[in-house]
């Protein structure tokens, strides 16, 4: 027996396509799609079965193609959504400082761009238990100059700050831990200073050999030990 047909319009449209060219773009075959960004089109709400056929077509007529699913694009009311729940003014969790609503940006603390382009990323994102990229356990208040550093990328320090920057216990903490090692760099530095301005440079210099040649010696024992 074949196999059988599937019915196209019962599947469920939740898959995107985006595509990338330093050309210009064909609408005129590629009607689906609406540009997003210099060289950057997105294809929005298509069935599984459409997004691979229209993938395929494009990688023959040369286009770089992303493929997934909807939730891991961007909504249009996540920023919205996310500063109702919070106070006015914001604090950004990345460097502590407070801005009023209508100056910050939100940001996705795992990016939306990784996301699409990771399945690892995916699978993580699904272990955590996040809905989609705009899950509000993936949003984080920042402020224009933050967010812009941080871009796409998703290194422990940002994911560290998106934990604990939102809480003013922490940028206490901080300044503390600043203040003491200000402090012990001073005290250290004090020392190091007292002692060459209390010894000859001769003294100083046979010193360092003598512990430079104390070093040698125990690294050849090490070795001829072997």
């Amino acid at each position: 027996m074949g196999r059988p047909l599937t019915d196209e319009s019962s599947e469920e449209k939740c898959y995107c396509i985006e595509a990338t060219t330093g050309r210009r773009f064909r609408f005129d075959r590629f009607p689906e799609f609406r540009q997003t960004a210099p060289n950057k089109y997105l294809a929005r709400n298509l069935t599984k079965h459409q997004a691979k056929a229209l993938a395929a077509k494009l990688k023959l007529s040369g286009y770089n193609v992303i493929l997934y699913r909807n939730i891991w694009n961007k909504g249009n009311n996540y920023r919205r959504i996310f500063l109702e729940t919070q106070p006015d003014p914001c604090r950004c969790v990345y460097c502590g400082k407070f801005f009023p609503k209508d100056s910050i940006t939100v940001d996705h603390v795992i990016p939306a761009d990784l996301a699409k382009r990771s399945s690892l990323t995916r699978l993580k994102l699904k272990k955590l238990g996040y809905e989609s990229i705009d899950d509000p356990r993936n949003l984080v208040a920042a402020c224009h100059k933050c967010n812009s550093r941080k871009k796409n990328l998703n290194l422990f320090r940002y994911r560290f700050l998106a934990c604990f920057g939102r809480y003013d216990w922490f940028w206490r903490l901080r300044l503390v831990l600043l203040i003491s090692a200000g402090i012990a760099v001073l005290f250290v530095t004090g020392l190091i200073i007292s002692y060459l301005l209390s010894h000859p440079v001769s003294e100083i210099i046979t010193t360092i050999q003598q512990a430079i040649e104390k070093t040698m010696l125990k690294i050849v024992d090490r070795i001829l030990g072997e």
